[in-house]
């Protein structure tokens, strides 16, 4: 495993870990054209996370295939914990596609993030980067099988939840001490 900086742009930083025994390489067609040779299908985690009510937000996401994990987390200087929970789903759902996932089930525990992406309260997608998001995952659900579901949060009873929930936790923990 080789953990690494994926990205710093407009104050979100990217961190993730990799190996590359995980990652399967789609096949070329006839026409040149990529496909998979296998239908892959994966749950994906999601998570946002502040500390402090004027402080950056932390997220992550974990993608599960067949006890194969993926994972990305960071913080976003500022923003809304909507903007967290969606920036985590859309890394998320992501970073599935880059590994060659072709059904994905999406856990999330935040309602207002599923509501966005189904189309409901478009009233609350006056931050560009939030639509942006909510838009990428939309334009998602129309090219591949993506469901998605609500978790209940901080309950334990999700596995991948509790997971991606203490590492969005952990990387704001990890930016305060560096700043501290």
């Amino acid at each position: 495993m080789i953990p690494h900086l994926t990205g710093v742009r407009k104050g979100v930083v990217r961190i993730g870990t990799f190996s590359a025994k995980n990652h399967r390489a789609p096949a070329a067609s006839a026409r040149g054209r990529v496909r998979y040779t296998t239908r892959m299908h994966v749950d994906i985690y999601s998570d946002g996370s502040r500390l402090d009510l004027a402080g950056p937000v932390g997220w992550a996401c974990e993608v599960v295939h067949q006890g194969r994990r993926w994972h990305e987390s960071g913080v976003i200087a500022s923003a809304s914990l909507i903007l967290a929970e969606a920036h985590g789903a859309r890394c998320g759902v992501a970073l599935a596609l880059h590994h060659g996932a072709t059904a994905l089930d999406l856990f999330l525990d935040a309602q207002i993030v599923i509501d966005l992406i189904e189309g409901r309260h478009h009233h609350l997608l006056t931050d560009p980067a939030l639509a942006a998001c909510v838009a990428q995952i939309q334009a998602w659900r129309t090219s591949h099988a993506l469901r998605l579901h609500k978790v209940k949060a901080h309950s334990g009873g999700c596995s991948g939840n509790s997971w991606v929930d203490g590492e969005a936790r952990r990387v704001l923990n990890a930016l305060r001490v560096r700043r501290g």
